[in-house]
């Protein structure tokens, strides 16, 4: 380990996974509640319910649930899952070298299936990103719904890894 640098816990994992998570769900459920045309073109504003669209959509009355706007949500998102990538990929690497030479064929599959959930997230995440784009480009009701789609891909893909993992409750 070099000097001035902490090791990273499991512990630490499981409140990245959890704020993680959280943004997903954040995430998801903010671009759920936006209506699907956005007839005054403007992109930004509508991702961030803030439009003339949104004002006047019938799920907009609805209280926003989250503090943070779409953009927002997603820049955070994409930071955090980087950083849990990188922290879970310093962490599994000896726990996995380890579990080879011991025979832990268990935690060895458990480290291996949960890179491949976290790999899963991160596609997801890739294919909301893009949809951004292709909404931003064009305001088209069929990139909102792809957008849409894709979102509820990533809170199935991080539903299903908090599972896996206990089911532990994000907000805690």
């Amino acid at each position: 380990m070099v000097q001035g640098q902490e090791e990273t816990r499991p512990v630490d994992l499981m409140q990245q996974w959890r704020n993680v998570h959280q943004e997903a769900i954040s995430l998801a459920e903010e671009i759920e509640h936006l209506p699907d045309e956005c007839p005054c073109g403007d992109a930004d504003a509508h991702l961030n319910g803030h439009c003339q669209c949104c004002g006047t959509h019938p799920q907009a009355i609805q209280p926003k649930v989250h503090s943070q706007s779409c953009t927002d949500l997603l820049a955070c998102l994409r930071a955090d899952l980087a950083l849990l990538c990188e922290d879970f990929t310093r962490l599994a690497g000896p726990m996995n070298a380890v579990a080879f030479q011991t025979r832990w064929a268990v935690l060895r599959r458990e480290v291996l299936l949960t890179a491949d959930d976290l790999q899963k997230i991160a596609g997801a995440l890739e294919r909301v990103d893009q949809a951004v784009v292709g909404f931003r480009h064009s305001c088209a009701v069929s990139e909102m719904r792809s957008l849409k789609r894709a979102c509820a891909e990533l809170r199935m893909h991080c539903e299903q890894l908090n599972s896996e993992l206990g089911g532990h409750d994000a907000s805690a």
